[in-house]
């Protein structure tokens, strides 16, 4: 999925392999609906969601770490102002969204929810990358929806997370994988994600 925490990412990866041979890992974005399918069609040999799977006896399903979804505001804004961030403050705000979005499910339900709250949404625009989508913000064109680690102080300058006020929506990150893939690499995969867990405790 986008989005995944670079750290948590390169914790679970560094695991595999040897000492004496590093396996090629090939890292590829998808919604969470189309990521469990191409799983099941042996597309994938595992998978990061930012959802909980529907329960299916064929998969292995581990949730990683939790982060609550708020928005990234420009530092100069009124909203920056605010040490939380109401849907109907939000009102009439342009609202920057990711282009190649690998998680649009997760767009649509935070999007309703706010919405369901009040806010009355001003112009969507579009974004190729989160480092454009952090620029946007900063020039002042709009606002975006993401969780804390996606915000980070200083890059680019000009911008702030600000959580939601009245509203929660918890973003999980997920490992899915299938439980009769005995493969090396999977197998590591899930013992690392396992240990990463352990120290969490």
């Amino acid at each position: 999925a986008v989005g995944v925490a670079y750290p948590l990412l390169a914790e679970l990866l560094s695991g595999l392999g040897s000492a004496e041979v590093a396996p090629e890992v090939d890292v590829k974005p998808a919604a969470a609906r189309e990521g469990v399918l191409k799983l099941l069609a042996g597309d994938f040999d595992a998978i990061f969601i930012h959802a909980v799977p529907p329960r299916d006896e064929r998969l292995g399903v581990l949730t990683l770490e939790s982060e609550p979804m708020g928005v990234a505001v420009p530092s100069g804004s009124r909203l920056a102002g605010l040490a939380a961030v109401g849907p109907e403050d939000l009102n009439g705000q342009a609202l920057i969204w990711l282009q190649r979005d690998g998680d649009p499910d997760v767009r649509e339900r935070v999007l309703g929810l706010m919405m369901d709250g009040g806010m009355l949404p001003g112009p969507h625009r579009w974004s190729p990358s989160i480092a454009t989508t952090m620029s946007r913000v900063s020039a002042g064109l709009g606002v975006s929806f993401k969780v804390p680690h996606q915000v980070v102080p200083g890059d680019p300058p000009g911008v702030v997370w600000r959580p939601f006020a009245g509203v929660s929506y918890p973003v999980p990150t997920v490992l899915v994988w299938l439980r009769n893939d005995s493969s090396p690499l999977v197998t590591q995969l899930v013992d690392q994600a396992r240990r990463y867990l352990a120290k969490q405790a």
